[in-house]
């Protein structure tokens, strides 16, 4: 990639058959939180589970501010993710590391939780990159 050339952002599920397309900087990977969030929403259709309808919760404000500011112009939506999205990011991924710390280790509320988690930097991009909109 040349100076001043921008990134493309491409949403994927982590599929590692991806990430040659990461090297170089040419494209980056935003994560897909609709991928993290059904399997969340998953459990609490299945198994009721109080920890993963919390997720599910978190997950719906920072949709709600999405629908809020499409199609607003780039820098109002950077300017709202910033002042809005980053503190409901930053308590979801409290939340997420304290859950994490609390659940079975192969249980499923663990594995959708370990997806999260592992996929956070990418799942976090939107907020800091207006030209990427949230999925």
């Amino acid at each position: 990639m040349r100076k001043g050339q921008a990134s493309s952002a491409l949403y994927t599920d982590a599929f590692f058959g991806f990430d040659h397309l990461y090297r170089g900087g040419a494209m980056v990977e935003a994560g897909c939180l609709g991928h993290a969030r059904r399997k969340l929403v998953d459990l609490v259709r299945a198994k009721g589970s109080p920890i993963a309808s919390e997720g599910v919760r978190q997950i719906a404000a920072l949709y709600r501010i999405e629908r809020r500011i499409y199609g607003l112009p780039r820098a109002e939506r950077l300017a709202v993710r910033q002042s809005e999205a980053v503190p409901l990011l930053d308590a979801l991924r409290a939340w997420l590391t304290e859950r994490l710390s609390q659940v079975a280790p192969r249980s499923e509320l663990a594995k959708a939780l370990g997806y999260m988690n592992a996929q956070w930097d990418a799942l976090v991009r939107y907020a800091a990159d207006s030209t990427v909109n949230q999925r």
